[in-house]
């Protein structure tokens, strides 16, 4: 998809390009305006256009400076430039900004429409470039791309996530963006989508790396989740030649385990230890925790679990079969004691679970709630609990599984389980889901202020809502509220 961005403070001019312009025959899909660089201002996080058409004289800001601090937000933006004068001074500054064309007015329709075809072929050569080019030099030996960056050292990120990152390319460009100080185009980025759960990032400078620059490229990356995903960051060592990249990448890729001890949502390096614990757990174990369990002594079944976790977190080991056999085992005899039957599924359990948190959880979850359903609790109940819940707190943009877990009495992981077996659906989704609900009710009810509605449902970000929104309805808030607006009127 391509996005245009015309900036024009001369409304008639302004509409006259918006409605006689054929930007679909041109390749351009979208198309917003604004009347002046505040306005574009605004709009950038939400509708981060491809291409800017501004003109030079603006009120307050002018089209140099926007499209100066545009091009810092977003490397890949194409610029044209109107005006109504013929000044050497801004000759200089759109040259300077790599502008691929100045018109003068009045504007000739034709002259923008062919400067328009440009500058949508120039926004796919550098969309193809920046897609391409960490692929080949990842896959292919002979990758030209690589040609003349001699003098850049780089290093490999690695996003490992439980789903896929949306576009890694733009990601790329926002941690080159963070990086980088006013004006400087010291730091490059380029991205690559491996699978469902690897990402990479290529992060150049010209100065070499050092472990503390790594680590602020890492804890840069970070940030830049939304706030329901999880992400593991780990990076590789320094590229000094083509043959180092793959190197850099299986570096990165060869610390994801240490997943397993650092936990969601942190980083490491390629030379964090790690250890391949190998062990089991002996039958007299098993007795002493099926006589815990036995006795409903869950102090005690909890605490041996713990001790099993302590030892391997301390250990800094990492999930191998012996770890993975290690929980399962546990979990098999809480399932002996469950009154609802054997609850272990060969088929995902431990699959699915990446740290030792995870695998501690499920099983201290279990046992709590094997106990605590043998005095007498459902599990229906806890669902429509968990429900009701949701439903009176969805305003709370703080709400987590964890606050969820703590009030109906069971770990989140195995709060977690519980809710996705009976409901077919996750937590987080359900809750998410349940929000766009109340925002969709919020719309169709003219008396709710469109400002209130995203708190209203427990989004602090207006734009994170609005993308949110976007992805499970299809269209933005905004554009619901209108189309209901205009259903109403007919």
């Amino acid at each position: 998809m391509v996005r245009a961005l015309l900036v024009e403070d001369d409304a008639p001019i302004r509409r006259g390009i918006i409605r006689h312009v054929k930007w679909n025959e041109l390749g351009i899909d979208e198309v917003r305006a604004a009347a002046n660089s505040e306005e574009a201002l605004a709009l950038r996080e939400s509708f981060e256009p491809d291409i800017v058409i501004s003109d030079i004289h603006l009120p307050g800001m002018d089209g140099v400076d926007l499209c100066r601090l545009l091009g810092q937000h977003n490397p890949e933006t194409v610029f044209i430039f109107i005006s109504g004068y013929s000044d050497k001074e801004y000759l200089t500054a759109a040259i300077d900004l790599g502008v691929i064309a100045y018109i003068e007015k009045p504007i000739d329709l034709a002259v923008l429409q062919d400067a328009l075809l440009k500058a949508v072929s120039r926004h796919r050569m550098i969309k193809g470039w920046r897609e391409g080019n960490l692929h080949s030099l990842l896959y292919s030996q002979d990758a030209p791309s690589y040609r003349g960056r001699e003098d850049r050292n780089s290093i490999i990120i690695i996003i490992f996530s439980r789903d896929p990152v949306l576009d890694i390319h733009k990601l790329a460009a926002k941690v080159a963006e963070k990086l980088n100080p006013p004006l400087s185009k010291d730091y490059e980025a380029l991205g690559d989508r491996r699978n469902d759960n690897y990402s990479a990032i290529l992060v150049s400078r010209t100065r070499t790396w050092t472990e503390s620059a790594e680590e602020r490229v890492r804890n840069t990356v970070l940030p830049l989740r939304d706030p329901d995903e999880d992400w593991y960051v780990p990076s590789g060592r320094n590229i000094r030649n083509r043959e180092d990249t793959v190197q850099s990448y299986n570096d990165a890729k060869n610390a994801v385990p240490t997943l397993a001890f650092k936990g969601w949502n942190s980083s490491a390096s390629y030379r964090q230890s790690f250890k391949d614990w190998h062990g089991r757990i002996t039958p007299e174990e098993e007795r002493r925790l099926y006589f815990f369990l036995e006795h409903r002594d869950s102090d005690n079944a909890v605490a041996f679990v713990d001790e099993w976790y302590r030892m391997l977190a301390d250990e800094e080991a990492v999930i191998n079969f012996d770890v993975q056999n290690l929980f399962y085992t546990m979990n098999r005899i809480v399932s002996m004691l469950d009154p609802e039957g054997l609850a272990v599924q060969e088929d995902s359990f431990p699959q699915g679970y990446y740290t030792l948190d995870e695998l501690r959880d499920y099983v201290v979850g279990h046992i709590e709630r094997t106990l605590w359903i043998g005095a007498g609790t459902g599990e229906s109940s806890v669902i429509t609990r968990v429900c009701l819940f949701i439903e009176e707190n969805m305003g709370n943009a703080s709400l987590s599984v964890g606050e969820i877990a703590e009030y109906v009495g069971l770990s989140p992981a195995y709060l977690s389980t519980l809710f996705k077996n009976k409901m077919d659906t996750t937590l987080v989704q359900y809750i998410s889901a349940a929000r766009i609900k109340r925002a969709v009710r919020l719309l169709e009810d003219p008396s709710v202020r469109f400002s209130d509605i995203a708190g209203l449902c427990g989004y602090n970000d207006r734009k994170y809502f609005s993308r949110v929104f976007k992805k499970q309805m299809g269209v933005s808030p905004a554009d619901f509220r209108d189309t209901l607006k205009a259903g109403t009127q007919q």
